[in-house]
This record gives structure tokens, C-alpha cells and sequence, in this order.
């Protein structure tokens, strides 16, 4: 459906003779790993703890936008790759999961990120909402419009639909072009919304899910959280550093980062 309404808009884009300069976009779209299955387990500590820790994986976004260069209409498709999150066997967004980890330097250099491009996927959304229907109501008027004239047979309405419809379209460029001018910023807010994409915090994300693991364990009565699932597609993302299937977890209390977490560059770090 998405798909559908976004080849929608283009083409209401193109009947209006928006100006050149004008884009239209369609939104991310993802594909999401699934974490490898664990081991069975009849104990209920074990169930517990499974159904709440967090395991990671990689996911991928690709985009699209197409804008007008002379009489071509070019499409052109980008993409990305991130750090996806599993909690228990539920998928969960990036910022959700950044901001409940114990590690309050790493959530707050995270929020930063989404801070930096929130403004834009906010008008991106308003522009949106309001182009489309402003557009379309323009162009079905001066079409009806212009039909009733070319059969020479305009009545009292026939001049109001087309001057109403022509200002419709005219109004409507207006959250057109702040939605041109903000969709890539929008975009990529969407995607580090859903996917951690920071690799150089690759080793801080690791310490602080490990953290959070053991709490969970903890909690759950297991005596350690043997494990830190991850596919090879997460581990590839965050690189040498990331934790072998099976790998216990490091031995630093629930809430602390363990030692050497912090890597340069990263949000606190040195």
C-alpha cells in the first residue's frame, strides 16, 4: 500500500508542473533478521529471561526520491545498514532500546542524532499531509474545469472550478517544496529511529546490551546470561570486537559499562 500511494504522489507531482527543483519521495523500507534460535529449555528461568533480553541483528533500509531534470522524471534508489533489536522475539526500534540501556551517556549521544534531523521529519510529515490533498482537490477542478470549457458548454461554476482549482495548486506548492527540502533529513531520521547505523559506538552498544542481559538474568534467577545473540550480519556491523555466539557475557555488575567499552569518538568516551 505504501508503494501504491507513493507511486501516487509522483505522479501528482508531475500533473502539477511542479518546478524542477521539487522532489518527491517514498519512505524506508526495511529488511529485518531474524536472531538466531536459542538451545531448548524446559526451566522457567531460563524462559524468563529468553522472552526479555535483548539480541541483535542486521537490518537494512533502502529509499527512493525522483525530481524532474528536463523532460526525464529520474528515480534514484539509496540504502543503509544498521543494528536491529530483538526483545525477547519482538522487533523494537533502535530508539526505544537506546534509551532504556544502562549506559545514560551512550542514550543521551543517541537522542543527539535523532535530535539533529527530528525538526525535518516533522515538516517532511506536515508537507506531506497537506500537498497531497491540496493538489489533487486543484487538479480535479481545473480538469472538470477545463472539460466543461473545451465542450463549449461553461456554466456558472465552470470559471470558479478552474481559478479555485489553479489557486489550490498554487497553495499547495507551498508544503510541497518544504516537503522537498526536508524529506532526506526526514529519512534518514526515520531509519535511525529503527536502526542503530553509529558503528564507531559499536563497542559501547555491546558493553551496555551485555549490561542489560545480565540484569535481565539477574531478575530472571539464571546465574549467568551465557549468551549475547547476534547474527553474523550484526557482527559484521560492529566489527572484531563483538562477542561470539555462546561468549559469556562480561563480568561487570547490572547498570556499570564494562571496562574498555569505551571506544574513542564514542559519547563520553576519551
Amino acid at each position: 500500500m505504501e508503494v501504491l500511494l507513493c507511486a501516487v504522489r509522483r505522479r501528482l507531482a508531475a500533473l502539477a508542473l511542479v518546478a524542477p527543483m521539487l522532489v518527491t519521495a517514498c519512505a524506508p523500507r526495511y529488511r529485518i533478521e531474524r536472531p538466531p534460535l536459542p538451545e531448548p529449555s524446559a526451566d522457567e528461568r531460563v524462559a524468563c529471561y529468553r522472552a526479555r533480553r535483548l539480541a541483535l541483528a542486521r537490518g537494512s533500509a533502502t529509499w527512493s526520491y525522483s525530481y524532474q531534470q528536463a523532460n526525464s522524471y529520474i528515480t534514484e534508489t539509496w540504502g543503509d545498514a544498521g543494528v536491529a533489536f530483538y526483545r525477547g522475539d519482538r522487533h523494537v526500534h533502535a530508539e526505544e532500546v537506546l534509551s532504556q540501556l544502562p549506559d545514560p551517556d551512550l542514550a543521551r549521544g543517541y537522542e543527539d542524532v535523532l535530535a539533529s534531523t527530528r525538526g525535518a521529519a516533522r515538516r517532511a510529515g506536515v508537507g506531506r499531509a497537506l500537498w497531497v490533498p491540496l493538489v489533487s482537490v486543484g487538479l480535479v477542478a481545473v480538469l472538470v474545469g477545463s472539460f466543461t470549457l473545451l465542450d463549449g458548454e461553461p456554466d456558472g461554476l465552470t470559471i470558479p472550478l478552474v481559478g479555485g482549482g489553479g489557486a489550490l495548486l498554487t497553495v499547495g506548492l507551498i508544503p510541497l517544496i518544504v516537503w522537498g527540502t526536508s524529506f532526506k533529513d526526514a529519512n534518514e531520521h526515520h531509519v535511525d529511529q529503527r536502526l542503530f547505523r553509529r558503528s564507531e559506538w559499536g563497542p559501547r552498544l555491546i558493553g551496555a546490551v551485555a549490561a542489560d542481559n545480565a540484569k535481565i538474568a539477574a531478575e530472571c534467577g539464571v546465574p549467568r546470561a551465557a549468551d549475547l545473540p547476534m547474527t553474523d550480519g550484526a557482527r559484521g556491523l560492529l566489527g572484531a570486537e563483538a562477542p561470539t555466539p555462546g561468549a559469556p557475557l562480561p563480568e561487570s555488575p547490572p547498570g556499570d559499562v564494562p571496562p574498555g567499552a569505551r571506544a574513542p569518538g564514542s559519547p563520553g568516551g576519551s
